[in-house]
């Protein structure tokens, strides 16, 4: 027979379910989502219902209380270091009861501790009184918990909120994340939260996924980490993902790295990565602080199994022991007393540039400590933010010496690398040439300074353009002069149809490059090679390039001189052209 609320209420009659939410790089399961079930076979079984029934019996405190207690209480067998995500109402943030401990007394039941608890904040009903709601909040942040906003994207979880709150995580909506693989405007909006993400130091959680399609997307995206049917259902054990699960998640990762074949590999965090400060987790506190007091690391990395699961650095562990009871009480506790779990991990594979980014983003009090690099799930190493400065110094000015000056795009170096990596790597991709019909007379009659901000336009319209239309590390460069080059990997017609749109924005702008009486004429009097003046038509642009895969080509000559050839089919026709030859498909 069906329990009344009340019943459930009285009886604790409340089941679990844990749904794991997955690094997207290293397939390890960062932490689990409570959800709550009422009496299996019940009317009431789904939340839905026992949230609206108890809504209607003016009980919902209750309900919203018991589904946090039995969330912890039926934890078993859980690794005492993954995070626990737990909903909470925001209306019932404030009640008295919640915000003197009902909580954490249930936390210290389990021994679990709160720095592993992450408040989920199911947004039922608008938020208006932020001041007072962050006071609350800021409340259980001195209590070591974290903050979570759930269905970013969808009802009240709004960009205000984000502000506001500063949650630790964001849940981007499952509706967001529904067929992303085929939705530009979907993906367009994810890297915008990625974006976001990488100033605030907020980690993103695509929730919902179902298909094999949208895990493969959200990992050439970058998303830190993700749940859903795809990867595990909520069970009311703490299982490991599927085999094949695992190795999709490592199969799609390796085509990333393929893909992100424009960046240089010589600017991988992992190859800055030296000998570390690494600790077991069973060494005690007396012993760090003398491996740290030899002055060799400015902090050191917990592990267990080569697994990190804390950092400790040396200002902090010799505060903590020289406290009036510290040393007494700490000394000869292990290490994993006094860690801290809260630490930046990063891959091998990220770019140098994007690790300082989150390095910098962090809160004040983390902004020196030291970056935890991972491979294939395992620690490889650490690096100090003074190391890390001096690096980003390095090879920045090395990329300066590599960009064209004018136009601050990739300079020759820089192209031959992309297109030896696309040779070798057999891409199937488009190698396109752009470049400017009539540029030099133009120049001759307007000058260098006008001409100079003509190259600038076209560079900017390039990368607008591209960029826009391909989110996945396009690669754009500047040949020299009125010579540009970019690579996209993407099928024959949306390669065209990106070209033309080039041509079509390029169109928009060249009114403004010339006198009113030079554009409504259609041409310009100047001056050709041979010093004679003659007409010349208004600048145009010639697009041309090869489609398919890139074995065909022995070395970047062959696949330049390939290219020339089809550069001379676009000049010879009037106006602007967009040529590009498909090979073998």
């Amino acid at each position: 027979m069906d329990k009344s609320i009340y019943q459930i209420l009285e009886d604790e009659d409340i089941i679990t379910l844990y749904q794991p939410i997955v690094n997207l790089v290293t397939g390890d399961i960062m932490g689990y989502e409570a959800l709550s079930r009422g009496p299996e076979w019940s009317q009431l079984f789904s939340p839905v219902a026992m949230i609206q029934e108890a809504e209607k019996q003016g009980i919902s405190y209750e309900l919203d209380y018991l589904m946090r207690k039995k969330a912890i209480l039926n934890l078993k067998n859980i690794d005492a270091h993954k995070k626990i995500f737990i909903n909470i109402n925001p209306n019932f943030i404030k009640n008295e009861s919640l915000v003197y401990g009902r909580t954490l007394e249930v936390l210290k039941e389990k021994g679990i501790s709160p720095n592993n608890v992450v408040f989920e904040l199911t947004e039922r009903t608008m938020i208006t009184d932020y001041p007072a709601f962050n006071e609350i909040l800021n409340h259980y942040r001195l209590q070591n918990y974290q903050i979570a906003v759930d269905d970013v994207g969808a009802g009240y979880s709004g960009l205000r909120t984000i502000q506001e709150v500063k949650p630790d995580f964001i849940k981007i909506d499952m509706e967001l994340i529904r067929n992303i693989d085929e939705d530009p405007i979907k993906e367009a909006l994810i890297v915008a939260f990625l974006n976001f993400s990488l100033t605030t130091n907020i980690r993103l959680i695509a929730e919902g996924i179902e298909t094999e399609n949208e895990l493969k997307k959200l990992i050439e995206l970058g998303v830190h980490y993700g749940q859903g049917y795809y990867l595990q259902r909520p069970k009311k054990e703490f299982i490991p993902l599927r085999k094949d699960v695992l190795e999709t998640i490592s199969a799609f990762n390796l085509d990333r790295d393929e893909l992100n074949i424009f960046s240089d590999p010589k600017n991988m965090i992992g190859t800055f990565v030296g000998t570390s400060c690494v600790v077991d987790s069973e060494i005690t506190c007396r012993e760090v602080k003398e491996l740290l007091e030899e002055g060799y690391c400015e902090g050191v990395c917990i592990v267990k199994n080569n697994k990190p699961l804390g950092i400790i650095m040396r200002e902090n562990l010799l505060y903590v022991l020289s406290t009036q009871y510290g040393h007494s009480l700490y000394a000869n506790k292990k290490i994993s007393h006094v860690m801290d779990t809260d630490f930046l991990m990063v891959d091998y594979h990220e770019n140098i540039a994007d690790v300082s980014k989150k390095a910098m983003a962090r809160e004040r009090s983390k902004t020196y400590d030291i970056i935890i690099v991972t491979k294939n799930g395992t620690l490889y190493g650490a690096i100090s933010i003074n190391q890390l400065l001096r690096v980003l110094i390095t090879v920045q000015t090395k990329m300066a010496k590599e960009m064209n000056p004018l136009t601050y795009l990739p300079g020759n170096i820089v192209i031959n690398h992309v297109l030896k990596n696309v040779i070798k790597k057999n891409k199937r991709c488009a190698v396109i040439y752009l470049d400017l019909d009539y540029f030099k007379p133009y120049n001759d009659l307007y000058g260098f300074e006008k001409g100079d901000m003509i190259l600038k336009n076209v560079a900017d319209l390039i990368t607008r353009v591209v960029k826009t239309k391909f989110l996945n590390d396009p690669f754009i460069g500047h040949i020299g002069g009125d010579d540009f080059l970019f690579v996209i990997e993407a099928d024959y017609n949306k390669v065209k149809k990106v070209c033309q749109e080039i041509i079509h924005a390029f169109e928009q702008n060249r009114q403004t490059f010339y006198t009113k009486t030079d554009y409504i004429n259609g041409y310009i009097i100047s001056k050709g090679r041979d010093g004679v003046e003659q007409r010349f038509h208004l600048l145009t642009l010639s697009i041309a390039g090869v489609h398919g895969p890139m074995e065909e080509f022995g070395n970047v000559g062959q696949l330049s001189q390939y290219i020339s050839q089809v550069k001379k089919e676009a000049k010879e026709i009037l106006g602007h052209a967009v040529v590009i030859n498909r090979l073998n498909e």
